[in-house]
């Protein structure tokens, strides 16, 4: 088992959070819980991070309730989500794969979820395993029923989220020889599930079939594979890991050129003795100890775990010169120690002084297309990078405390957008612009920042654009700005998330005047820039707008 030094992982966890301001630590593994210490770990993260309001997560964790309770403690800075991976609905599939959790341990630490405040889980299991049939599919759905319950049983609504895969055999891994199931046969076990699983407070969602073919094509292929996926990637396969970009039929194409047959590689159960095109690669784990583990898969027969028991002579422990479990004994002693040396000394208590500042920023065009949220996230992330000392909002997920008066759709770009920013501690206001500035990215520069009582010291009416409107001669746009503004009553669409209607925008018009060939300055409250653009399509048709500016807010 191969484990970073907890003073390794602390100061990488520094170094990130530093550079780029994120709000959460994820501690990413097949089993993050595994890790010989990771609660000495987890506190000293939390210890060292926590006045920044930084949060820790893991991936998944162990069906165990003192691990549920090991995690709800550590979330006390930030809430994150809950999951379990069962992997399959029967303990029978589960001893085959591995996968040493039992029924109880899942039930059981649900229940302690539920009774610690979670109203959420995330179970995710995979079809297709080897060994699996129509009765381990249905048992999924049995076992998702009796978590939903469990909820019940504490009179608590419990919200189950299922995710689904589809089993890929890889390279180095016992089940490296075992056959994918075709994708109409994994279909028919989807099938299964959407019906089974049609109830309340439960959610399912799944991996594309074809998708988790073509990984497994691309999994066990050789060299032969690299004309296929240059060939379709010339064809447009460019964004494929996107769902909805996923271009399957381009994929058989340029396999069906290359003369490679995708089911010959993905659907056909290997031979030991039969060549494989990683074999000349080292792993550290022996062919004959894989070998080994798939025959007990067949068995039903699951190994113990190293570290606990004794060593399996995987092949590690013959490249390491000793038993591996050694390396894990002082490894676990080593973190231990230097975790729990780690003091906790910040906290997250409301400051007793506050201070507030006004800051007058600009969204240039390298960041237009950048929605408001994601703007509002970028400069958090420079807040932290900054390390101004911002003061944080109460409750589970504790934000930086930013308010905005105004927001840029996507595509305008700003001059004088504005915010107020609250700090714990007292700052050149001058001091505060440069730290800003040297942590944001390109495309948003604070231009001033100012002192005030308090947040309530802004008070935003509209704003002034200007819009550039393509295809159209001088002479036709002014008359289409002396229409709307003779008009008493202009009405357009606003589109809205979920519907559509008519409004009269005349009112929110304060002023439209052509300032430049094919560009209009115009003042506007309660009425958006591109409605206007919309107003002025009644008199031309055939316009389109080109950039949108604000240049002040009022």
């Amino acid at each position: 088992v191969r484990e970073r030094s907890s003073k390794l992982l602390r100061t990488q966890a520094g170094k990130l959070i530093a550079a780029t301001g994120y709000d959460e630590i994820g501690l990413m593994s097949l089993s993050s819980a595994d890790y010989s210490a990771i609660e000495s770990l987890v506190h000293a993260l939390i210890a060292e991070h926590k006045k920044d309001s930084v949060g820790v997560s893991m991936p998944s964790i162990r069906a165990d309730s003192e691990c549920v309770r090991f995690v709800a403690e550590i979330q006390s800075v930030r809430k994150t989500g809950l999951t379990f991976a069962p992997e399959a609905g029967t303990q029978r599939l589960r001893d085959v794969i591995n996968k040493n959790v039992t029924e109880e341990d899942l039930l059981s630490s649900v229940e302690t979820a539920v009774r610690c405040g979670w109203r959420k889980v995330k179970l995710y299991f995979m079809i297709g395993l080897p060994g699996e049939t129509d009765e381990d599919v249905i048992a999924i759905a049995d076992l998702v029923r009796k978590v939903v319950d469990v909820g019940r049983k504490n009179r608590r609504s419990l919200s189950v989220n299922v995710g689904i895969s589809s089993f890929v055999p890889k390279p180095c891994t016992p089940f490296q020889w075992r056959e994918q199931m075709p994708v109409d046969e994994l279909e028919h076990r989807l099938e299964l599930l959407k019906r089974a699983l049609r109830m309340r407070d439960v959610s399912l969602s799944w991996h594309d079939t074809r998708m988790s073919e073509l990984e497994a094509v691309l999994a066990r292929g050789g060299r032969e594979l690299g004309a296929a996926i240059l060939d379709a990637w010339r064809m447009g396969a460019k964004f494929d890991a996107w769902d909805d970009n996923f271009k399957f039929d381009i994929w058989k194409k340029a396999f069906a050129e290359c003369l490679i047959d995708p089911d010959y590689i993905a659907h056909r159960r290997i031979a030991y003795e039969e060549s494989l095109p990683w074999d000349h690669i080292d792993c550290g784990v022996t062919k004959d100890f894989l070998v080994e583990q798939d025959k007990l898969a067949d068995q039903g027969i699951p190994s113990p775990d190293c570290r606990e028991s004794y060593c399996l002579n995987c092949g590690v422990n013959i490249f390491v010169g000793e038993e591996c479990s050694s390396f894990y004994r002082i490894g676990r002693q080593e973190i231990a120690d230097v975790a729990d040396s780690v003091s906790d000394e910040n906290s997250l208590c409301s400051p007793k002084q506050r201070y507030w500042y006004k800051i007058e920023y600009a969204k240039l065009p390298e960041l237009r297309w950048l929605s408001h949220m994601e703007l509002v996230r970028a400069i958090e992330r420079a807040i932290r990078r900054s390390r101004v000392p911002v003061a944080y909002s109460e409750g589970f997920n504790p934000r930086p405390r930013l308010s905005f008066y105004s927001q840029l759709a996507v595509g305008i770009t700003g001059d004088a957008e504005m915010a107020v920013i609250e700090l714990s501690e007292h700052l050149d206001a001058e001091d505060l612009m440069h730290k800003l500035n040297a942590s944001l990215p390109a495309g948003i520069r604070v231009q001033s920042a100012s002192e005030i009582a308090g947040k309530r010291g802004i008070e935003v009416r509209g704003g002034e654009y200007v819009i550039s409107v393509l295809g159209v001669k001088s002479d036709e746009l002014d008359k289409a700005v002396r229409g709307i503004l003779e008009s008493s009553e202009v009405i357009v669409e606003r589109r809205r998330e979920h519907d559509t209607k008519q409004v009269n925008i005349r009112n929110g018009v304060e002023s439209l005047v052509v300032e430049n060939e094919g560009v209009i300055r115009t003042k506007l409250v309660g009425v958006r820039p591109s409605e206007v653009v919309d107003a002025l399509k009644q008199y031309l048709p055939g316009i389109e707008s080109g950039y949108i500016h604000r240049v002040k807010v009022y």
